[in-house]
Protein backbone atom coordinates (compact mmCIF):
# COMPACT_ATOMS: atom_id res chain seq x y z
CA UNK A 1 0.00 0.00 0.00
CA UNK A 2 1.20 3.67 -0.80
CA UNK A 3 1.80 4.98 2.49
CA UNK A 4 1.52 8.36 0.90
CA UNK A 5 -2.11 7.76 0.56
CA UNK A 6 -2.61 6.76 4.14
CA UNK A 7 -0.88 9.50 5.17
CA UNK A 8 -3.16 12.17 2.87
CA UNK A 9 -5.97 10.59 4.73
CA UNK A 10 -4.35 10.78 8.21
CA UNK A 11 -4.24 14.44 7.38
CA UNK A 12 -8.14 14.86 6.30
CA UNK A 13 -9.36 12.68 9.48
CA UNK A 14 -6.92 15.56 11.43
CA UNK A 15 -8.14 18.38 9.93
CA UNK A 16 -11.91 17.30 10.37
CA UNK A 17 -10.26 16.56 13.51
CA UNK A 18 -9.15 19.99 14.69
CA UNK A 19 -12.29 21.69 12.92
CA UNK A 20 -14.17 19.97 15.44
CA UNK A 21 -12.39 20.66 18.61
CA UNK A 22 -12.37 17.38 19.34
CA UNK A 23 -9.39 14.88 20.72
CA UNK A 24 -6.86 14.63 18.20
CA UNK A 25 -3.86 13.16 19.38
CA UNK A 26 -4.15 9.57 18.00
CA UNK A 27 -4.59 11.10 14.25
CA UNK A 28 -2.16 13.71 15.13
CA UNK A 29 0.16 10.23 15.82
CA UNK A 30 -1.10 8.35 12.71
CA UNK A 31 -0.59 11.77 10.63
CA UNK A 32 2.82 11.51 11.42
CA UNK A 33 3.62 7.76 11.39
CA UNK A 34 1.43 6.58 9.00
CA UNK A 35 0.27 2.50 10.19
CA UNK A 36 -2.00 0.76 8.22
CA UNK A 37 -2.83 -1.31 11.16
CA UNK A 38 -3.16 1.17 13.48
CA UNK A 39 -5.33 3.42 10.87
CA UNK A 40 -8.02 0.28 10.18
CA UNK A 41 -7.97 0.05 14.26
CA UNK A 42 -8.61 3.86 14.82
CA UNK A 43 -11.17 3.73 12.09
CA UNK A 44 -13.57 1.94 13.89
CA UNK A 45 -13.04 2.52 16.90
CA UNK A 46 -14.04 6.79 15.86
CA UNK A 47 -16.88 5.02 13.30
CA UNK A 48 -18.64 3.23 16.35
CA UNK A 49 -18.94 6.70 18.27
CA UNK A 50 -22.10 8.15 19.29
CA UNK A 51 -19.83 11.65 18.88
CA UNK A 52 -20.78 13.03 15.16
CA UNK A 53 -17.25 14.55 15.24
CA UNK A 54 -15.52 11.09 15.95
CA UNK A 55 -17.41 9.59 13.06
CA UNK A 56 -17.01 12.64 10.59
CA UNK A 57 -13.16 11.99 11.53
CA UNK A 58 -13.57 7.84 10.77
CA UNK A 59 -15.06 8.77 7.45
CA UNK A 60 -12.57 10.65 6.33
CA UNK A 61 -9.36 8.43 7.34
CA UNK A 62 -11.71 5.74 5.52
CA UNK A 63 -10.82 7.33 2.11
CA UNK A 64 -6.97 5.51 2.80
CA UNK A 65 -7.90 2.71 3.48
CA UNK A 66 -8.70 -1.20 1.24
CA UNK A 67 -11.70 -1.84 3.04
CA UNK A 68 -13.19 -3.80 0.17
CA UNK A 69 -15.10 -3.48 -3.08
CA UNK A 70 -18.25 -1.70 -3.81
CA UNK A 71 -20.94 -4.21 -2.86
CA UNK A 72 -24.35 -2.38 -2.95
CA UNK A 73 -26.67 -0.54 -5.63
CA UNK A 74 -27.76 2.23 -2.93
CA UNK A 75 -30.39 3.73 -5.21
CA UNK A 76 -33.06 1.71 -2.60
CA UNK A 77 -31.59 3.53 0.01
CA UNK A 78 -31.91 6.72 -1.47
CA UNK A 79 -35.41 5.94 -2.79
CA UNK A 80 -36.45 5.54 0.69
CA UNK A 81 -34.70 8.43 2.29
CA UNK A 82 -36.84 10.92 -0.68
CA UNK A 83 -39.97 9.41 1.04
CA UNK A 84 -38.38 10.05 4.31
CA UNK A 85 -37.67 13.34 3.56
CA UNK A 86 -41.46 14.00 2.71
CA UNK A 87 -42.71 12.34 6.46
CA UNK A 88 -39.91 14.78 7.94
CA UNK A 89 -41.76 17.89 5.63
CA UNK A 90 -45.34 17.03 6.99
CA UNK A 91 -43.74 17.22 10.30
CA UNK A 92 -42.51 20.34 10.63
CA UNK A 93 -45.40 22.48 11.40
CA UNK A 94 -46.44 20.17 14.41
CA UNK A 95 -42.80 20.13 15.75
CA UNK A 96 -43.12 24.01 17.98
CA UNK A 97 -39.90 24.58 19.53
CA UNK A 98 -37.82 21.50 17.91
CA UNK A 99 -38.95 23.19 14.36
CA UNK A 100 -35.33 23.89 13.35
CA UNK A 101 -33.85 20.54 14.31
CA UNK A 102 -36.72 18.74 12.60
CA UNK A 103 -36.56 21.48 9.17
CA UNK A 104 -32.38 20.70 9.70
CA UNK A 105 -32.87 16.84 10.04
CA UNK A 106 -34.91 16.94 6.64
CA UNK A 107 -32.64 18.88 4.94
CA UNK A 108 -29.60 16.59 5.85
CA UNK A 109 -31.68 13.65 4.48
CA UNK A 110 -33.02 15.19 1.54
CA UNK A 111 -28.90 16.24 0.42
CA UNK A 112 -27.47 12.92 1.77
CA UNK A 113 -29.97 11.15 -0.89
CA UNK A 114 -29.15 13.30 -3.87
CA UNK A 115 -25.56 12.90 -3.12
CA UNK A 116 -25.78 8.88 -2.65
CA UNK A 117 -27.46 9.09 -6.25
CA UNK A 118 -24.74 11.69 -7.45
CA UNK A 119 -22.11 9.40 -5.91
CA UNK A 120 -20.75 11.32 -3.71
CA UNK A 121 -19.95 9.14 -0.94
CA UNK A 122 -18.20 11.20 1.30
CA UNK A 123 -20.29 13.80 1.48
CA UNK A 124 -23.72 11.54 1.80
CA UNK A 125 -21.98 9.89 4.90
CA UNK A 126 -20.94 12.72 6.74
CA UNK A 127 -24.79 14.72 5.64
CA UNK A 128 -26.24 11.03 7.44
CA UNK A 129 -23.96 11.19 10.00
CA UNK A 130 -25.24 15.21 11.08
CA UNK A 131 -28.98 14.01 10.14
CA UNK A 132 -28.33 11.37 13.20
CA UNK A 133 -26.91 13.52 15.33
CA UNK A 134 -30.13 16.05 14.63
CA UNK A 135 -32.55 13.31 14.77
CA UNK A 136 -31.49 12.45 18.55
CA UNK A 137 -31.47 16.14 19.50
CA UNK A 138 -32.84 16.94 22.64
CA UNK A 139 -36.03 18.86 21.15
CA UNK A 140 -36.93 15.99 19.17
CA UNK A 141 -36.05 14.10 22.45
CA UNK A 142 -38.98 15.85 23.75
CA UNK A 143 -41.59 15.30 20.79
CA UNK A 144 -41.85 12.02 22.07
CA UNK A 145 -43.28 12.68 24.97
CA UNK A 146 -45.88 14.31 23.04
CA UNK A 147 -48.42 11.18 22.88
CA UNK A 148 -49.40 12.22 19.11
CA UNK A 149 -45.50 12.19 18.01
CA UNK A 150 -44.05 10.09 19.99
CA UNK A 151 -44.31 6.79 17.54
CA UNK A 152 -43.52 8.72 14.32
CA UNK A 153 -40.92 10.54 15.72
CA UNK A 154 -39.56 7.15 17.10
CA UNK A 155 -39.70 5.58 13.86
CA UNK A 156 -37.99 8.01 11.89
CA UNK A 157 -35.16 7.84 14.26
CA UNK A 158 -34.88 4.73 13.97
CA UNK A 159 -34.85 4.87 9.89
CA UNK A 160 -32.39 7.16 10.11
CA UNK A 161 -30.24 5.21 12.42
CA UNK A 162 -30.58 2.18 9.91
CA UNK A 163 -29.76 4.36 6.92
CA UNK A 164 -26.36 5.51 8.46
CA UNK A 165 -25.92 1.87 9.79
CA UNK A 166 -25.95 0.49 6.24
CA UNK A 167 -24.16 3.70 4.56
CA UNK A 168 -21.34 3.69 6.51
CA UNK A 169 -20.57 -0.07 6.00
CA UNK A 170 -20.08 0.86 1.51
CA UNK A 171 -16.83 1.31 1.45
CA UNK A 172 -14.37 4.81 0.49
CA UNK A 173 -11.24 4.96 -1.39
CA UNK A 174 -9.89 8.00 -2.65
CA UNK A 175 -7.67 7.62 -5.72
CA UNK A 176 -5.23 10.55 -6.19
CA UNK A 177 -1.81 9.81 -8.59
CA UNK A 178 2.05 11.22 -9.14
CA UNK A 179 2.31 14.92 -8.85
CA UNK A 180 -1.13 15.70 -7.28
CA UNK A 181 -0.73 13.52 -4.45
CA UNK A 182 2.62 14.82 -3.94
CA UNK A 183 1.65 18.55 -4.16
CA UNK A 184 -1.48 17.89 -1.83
CA UNK A 185 0.43 16.57 0.60
CA UNK A 186 2.84 19.54 0.82
CA UNK A 187 0.03 21.65 0.99
CA UNK A 188 -1.06 19.45 3.92
CA UNK A 189 1.58 19.71 5.50
CA UNK A 190 1.21 23.26 5.70
CA UNK A 191 -2.23 23.76 6.50
CA UNK A 192 -2.01 21.17 9.56
CA UNK A 193 1.29 23.18 11.13
CA UNK A 194 -1.03 25.95 11.35
CA UNK A 195 -3.96 24.55 12.28
CA UNK A 196 -1.83 22.95 15.00
CA UNK A 197 0.39 25.90 16.12
CA UNK A 198 -3.21 27.77 16.80
CA UNK A 199 -3.51 29.00 20.66
CA UNK A 200 -7.39 30.22 21.38
CA UNK A 201 -10.20 31.27 19.45
CA UNK A 202 -8.20 34.43 18.34
CA UNK A 203 -5.89 33.00 16.41
CA UNK A 204 -8.10 30.49 15.31
CA UNK A 205 -10.01 33.51 13.90
CA UNK A 206 -7.17 35.29 12.29
CA UNK A 207 -5.42 32.16 10.54
CA UNK A 208 -8.48 30.63 9.25
CA UNK A 209 -8.86 32.65 5.98
CA UNK A 210 -5.40 31.15 4.88
CA UNK A 211 -6.55 27.66 6.48
CA UNK A 212 -9.39 27.81 4.42
CA UNK A 213 -7.87 28.32 1.00
CA UNK A 214 -5.12 26.01 1.22
CA UNK A 215 -8.28 23.63 2.35
CA UNK A 216 -9.47 24.27 -1.16
CA UNK A 217 -6.01 23.70 -2.85
CA UNK A 218 -6.45 20.31 -1.63
CA UNK A 219 -10.22 19.72 -2.79
CA UNK A 220 -8.79 20.41 -5.64
CA UNK A 221 -6.04 18.58 -5.49
CA UNK A 222 -8.41 15.70 -5.02
CA UNK A 223 -10.84 16.10 -7.53
CA UNK A 224 -10.42 18.01 -11.04
CA UNK A 225 -9.76 20.84 -10.50
CA UNK A 226 -6.93 22.22 -12.55
CA UNK A 227 -3.26 24.60 -12.01
CA UNK A 228 -5.05 27.26 -12.06
CA UNK A 229 -7.68 26.85 -9.32
CA UNK A 230 -4.89 25.27 -7.10
CA UNK A 231 -2.87 27.85 -7.66
CA UNK A 232 -5.06 30.78 -7.22
CA UNK A 233 -5.94 29.00 -3.93
CA UNK A 234 -2.53 28.98 -3.02
CA UNK A 235 -1.47 32.64 -4.01
CA UNK A 236 -4.56 34.16 -1.62
CA UNK A 237 -3.05 31.58 1.50
CA UNK A 238 0.08 33.35 1.09
CA UNK A 239 -1.63 36.87 1.17
CA UNK A 240 -3.56 36.31 3.73
CA UNK A 241 -0.19 34.90 5.62
CA UNK A 242 1.45 37.46 5.15
CA UNK A 243 -1.11 39.93 6.50
CA UNK A 244 -0.71 37.65 9.53
CA UNK A 245 3.09 38.69 9.75
CA UNK A 246 2.14 42.11 9.53
CA UNK A 247 -0.22 41.73 12.66
CA UNK A 248 2.20 39.65 14.66
CA UNK A 249 3.54 41.08 18.03
CA UNK A 250 5.96 38.17 18.61
CA UNK A 251 9.04 37.93 16.62
CA UNK A 252 8.83 33.82 17.34
CA UNK A 253 5.26 34.43 15.66
CA UNK A 254 6.37 35.87 13.13
CA UNK A 255 8.84 33.65 12.09
CA UNK A 256 6.72 30.18 12.05
CA UNK A 257 4.16 32.49 9.58
CA UNK A 258 6.80 33.37 7.20
CA UNK A 259 8.41 29.89 7.50
CA UNK A 260 4.60 28.77 6.33
CA UNK A 261 4.61 31.26 3.29
CA UNK A 262 8.01 30.37 2.13
CA UNK A 263 6.60 26.69 2.18
CA UNK A 264 3.43 27.72 -0.20
CA UNK A 265 5.47 29.95 -2.18
CA UNK A 266 7.22 27.04 -2.74
CA UNK A 267 4.63 24.67 -3.60
CA UNK A 268 3.37 27.41 -6.05
CA UNK A 269 6.46 28.37 -8.22
CA UNK A 270 6.76 24.15 -8.72
CA UNK A 271 3.01 24.23 -9.94
CA UNK A 272 3.70 27.33 -12.90
CA UNK A 273 7.24 24.94 -13.50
Amino acid sequence: MDTRLLRMAAGLALESALVSRMEAAPLAALYDEPDLARAIQLHDELLRSQDHSEREAAIWLETGLDLGPLRHDLRGLAKEMREMEVVLGSLINRSGEALREVNDWMNLIANASQFILDGYWIDAKIFLSRALRHSRSPPVEALKLQHQLSHEVEVLQRATESYFEELKGYPLKLQVDGDRLQRLLLVQEVMLELMRMVRGPEEAKSTGKAVYRLSQAIRYLMGEGGHEEVGRELRLASEYLRELIGASRKGSRRREIQGCVEQVEEILQGLLL
